[in-house]
């Protein structure tokens, strides 16, 4: 690539364009949405206080104070989110992305498979609404599986939760937290979430459509857009937001994604899921809160303290990583100490 002063002033504002593309977490509307909720939670949680039902009482804040606080929002964690936020979506838009391999590859080799099994199409009909919707959501639960597996394989491999500890070192949390991923991270996730989704998709192509696509909404799968609408950003917060003990069976709650994120031993190792709870429910790694839970983040080894600035969020894995290999060859061992502290 050639660096001109358009590419680099493009690179420049490619951070800020995250606030206004629909297909982007940070979505201003959808940031709105879940403060809107905040609100509507944090009143609600207010008016139990004043009436003296709650059990435990803090110094009287205002609403806002409660839910922008500055020991958040100022904290140092903060900070280095924000600045690593504005380093990685560059870094993404240069490095990462061109090196993920093309999901359309996955979905043509799929249909390819089929053809060569069961010999040609003959199904080549535009569908109608109602086998996109199907379409749409076989996707997003593909994709979420993906997710799921590759975020489980994180964890209990040592040397891949070597880059995902960046991720969990994270000591308070705000919406730009949930960019705080290693570029290796991201390509996991990617990985596994492109190839099953590209599966899908060519399994979809070959028995019912080769010009079948799904349902959207602005562009977004439309239950991907619903997810995110449904205060998909106060997970990375410390806003408590629960769906309840029915519908966190089967959708990830934003409380659910907070106890992934708790460093208290009860927690470790639950709630893997993005979108959906059933994953973990197979697994046995779900966590259902039975009310609002107070919760410290970060990893639970002491070591949040080391990620001090963003460049050690992309230097310090590769030392984890190292030692992990060296700890590995000389002692053909497959338990990290560190892992045993806690492997989230």
């Amino acid at each position: 690539m050639v660096l001109t002063w358009e590419s680099f002033e493009a690179a420049v504002f490619i951070p800020f364009t995250y606030f206004t593309r629909s297909f982007q977490r940070v979505w201003i509307p959808y940031l709105v949405i879940s403060y809107l909720m905040a609100f509507y939670l944090t009143w609600k949680e207010s008016r139990t206080e004043e009436s003296g039902e709650s059990e435990e009482r803090e110094p009287k804040k205002s609403i806002l104070a409660k839910i922008f606080p500055k020991e958040v929002f100022f904290h140092r964690s903060a900070i280095v989110d924000y600045c690593y936020f504005y380093s990685n979506t560059i870094f993404y838009a240069f490095l990462t992305a061109p090196s993920i391999f093309s999901l359309a590859k996955v979905s043509f080799g799929t249909f390819r498979f089929w053809q060569s099994l069961l010999g040609e199409t003959v199904i080549l009909e535009k569908p109608g609404v109602l086998v996109q919707v199907v379409y749409a959501l076989c996707l997003i639960l593909a994709i979420d599986l993906g997710l799921f597996l590759a975020h489980w394989i994180q964890h209990v491999t040592p040397f891949l939760w070597s880059f995902h500890k960046v991720h969990h070192s994270a000591e308070v949390l705000t919406p730009l937290t949930v960019y705080r991923m290693h570029p290796l991270d991201d390509m996991i996730h990617f990985l596994f979430s492109g190839i099953l989704a590209g599966m899908m998709e060519g399994t979809f192509r070959y028995f019912v459509s080769f010009n079948l696509s799904p349902f959207l909404i602005g562009g977004m799968n439309v239950f991907l857009f619903i997810f995110y609408v449904a205060f998909y950003n106060l997970r990375h917060s410390h806003i408590w937001c629960s769906y309840g003990p029915f519908w966190s069976r089967i959708f990830i709650s934003p409380a659910q994604h907070q106890i992934h994120h708790s460093v208290e031993a009860k927690h470790w190792n639950k709630n893997y899921g993005f979108m959906f709870a059933i994953w973990d429910g197979v697994l046995g790694s779900l966590y259902v809160p039975k009310g609002k839970e107070k919760i410290v983040f970060g990893v639970g080894d002491h070591s949040e303290k080391e990620y001090s600035n963003f460049l050690l969020l992309y230097l310090l894995p590769f030392r984890d990583a190292f030692r992990v290999l060296c700890k590995k060859f000389a002692t053909k061992s497959e338990v990290d100490p560190s892992r045993e502290s806690k492997s989230d």
